[in-house]
């Protein structure tokens, strides 16, 4: 279901439901009330950021908090256990990240003052993967902090919205500088204390990307 909370999200209005644009929300209830009829457990990459991150201050995560909600009610109006919503954090970062303030839950973490996300401190110092996606959009480099801090925002804003289940994305293109994985783990850690801190059952990690599973 990738990108479903797009069908949903309008951005540039006026928007419109015709075939050449993602906002549609006929499609959108369309497909809740689908995924209520054969009873998914697990529905898998319905929100996430392929760069365009200046969509978070329009509202991105207000609108897959909405998601969670009208799935989580169309299943309850019909007796059926709330599914695994599962968002998805992708191997890019833009220049866009540099308008995205730091939340105080990761100035906290990481021992900062807050501020904006800083572009040029995601990527690999060597070059490799710069512009990898586009002119500023890149492959972040996992080994700096502030993509550990920028992962970690995202999985806390997901989190806080309901999210139960987060795909990492290729994790082999991220992590050259991190052979042993340790900052991997190290950011999936706290990733799962926070999910336990909002009384939720814990993640834990598996296939063949990056999943974590919060409940």
């Amino acid at each position: 279901m990738a990108g479903l909370v797009d069908e949903n999200s309008c951005y540039f209005p006026p928007c419109t439901s015709s075939p050449s644009t993602i906002y549609n929300p006929t499609a959108y209830n369309t497909s809740i009330n689908m995924l209520s009829n054969i009873n998914a457990r697990f529905i898998g990459r319905s929100c996430g950021l392929w760069g365009g991150e200046w969509v978070i201050n329009g509202g991105f995560f207000s609108n897959v908090g909405t998601m969670v909600n009208d799935i989580s009610t169309k299943y309850a109006s019909t007796g059926k256990v709330k599914p695994i919503i599962q968002a998805a954090i992708f191997e890019i970062v833009t220049s866009d990240v540099n308008g995205i303030m730091i939340s105080n839950e990761v100035a906290s973490k990481f021992g900062i003052s807050p501020r904006n996300f800083r572009y040029n401190d995601m990527l690999y110092s060597d070059g490799s993967y710069v512009n990898q996606w586009g002119l500023n959009s890149s492959v972040p480099d996992i080994s700096k902090t502030e993509t550990q801090m920028w992962f970690y925002y995202l999985a806390t804003q997901y989190i806080d919205k309901g999210i139960e289940a987060i795909h990492m994305g290729q994790v082999e293109l991220m992590d050259d500088k991190d052979p042993n994985h340790t900052h991997w783990w190290n950011l999936l850690t706290k990733i799962r204390n926070y999910a336990k801190s909002k009384k939720q059952r814990g993640c834990f990690v598996g296939c063949t990307h990056i999943w974590i599973i919060c409940r």
